[in-house]
């Protein structure tokens, strides 16, 4: 929940701040990106979660990805296929080491993923995995989108300073910036809060009662009713 839903998404403005993740994907070694979230979350408010040893030990890892969010929301409604066919297509547009994709930077392509091992594999699938990806692409995609709109915002208070009929010109572009941040801001306060926060107080109630692991697999799989 505080990674893949980011609940305490402040983990994710100090990663974003990074330099290393505006330049391509061939520029950052898997153990620099590796780094980079452990910095990342122990800079911020997740510090304090019990659950903050999960990056230092590579259960939590972040990959390149160059599939779009489209491309993951069809691999995790991938259900003729079952799971078999959702673990396969799982892998399908993750570049592998060394790969050079100059086109998009590495925060652009980042795609959190989790060590899913024995014992983590018994109650969570590859497939249950790509669902909470595509919520953390999504979520990512509008923080982003917010970030670089305040950082138009603070560009363009520089016009502030100049004649009366410059700022007229400038106007326009002072009231998109101002109604897109808006927008963005208010879309992702609706899905974390109004959507994703619901979901988990839900999910964490029917868990309580689970009877045995099957059931507590088959409850977690229900946390997003769009994909099942």
């Amino acid at each position: 929940k505080h990674f893949f839903l980011m609940d305490q998404g402040d983990f994710l403005v100090h990663l974003m701040e990074q330099q290393e993740m505006q330049e391509p994907p061939s520029c950052l070694a898997p153990h620099q990106l590796q780094g980079l979230l452990d910095a990342a979350t122990r800079s911020s408010s997740v510090a304090a979660s019990p659950h903050i040893d999960v990056v230092g030990e590579g259960v939590l890892a972040g990959q390149m990805d160059r599939r779009s969010l489209l491309q993951l929301i069809m691999a995790a409604t991938c259900s003729m296929e079952g799971e078999a066919g959702a673990a396969a297509s799982s892998g399908v547009g993750i570049l592998p080491s060394g790969a050079s994709d100059s086109t998009q930077s590495s925060l652009e392509l980042l795609l959190l993923t989790v060590n899913l091992s024995w014992p983590i594999s018994l109650v969570v699938s590859k497939r249950q995995l790509l669902h909470y990806q595509v919520i953390f692409k999504q979520l990512l995609s509008l923080k982003w989108a917010e970030r670089d709109l305040g950082q138009a915002w603070q560009s363009m208070r520089a016009t502030k300073r100049l004649s009366g009929e410059d700022q007229q010109r400038w106007r326009a572009w002072h009231l998109l910036c101002s109604q897109l941040t808006y927008v963005v801001g208010e879309v992702l306060r609706f899905s974390s809060i109004d959507v994703l926060e619901p979901l988990w107080g839900d999910m964490e109630a029917r868990l309580l009662s689970a009877g045995n692991m099957d059931e507590v697999r088959r409850r977690l799989f229900t946390f997003i009713p769009l994909f099942n």
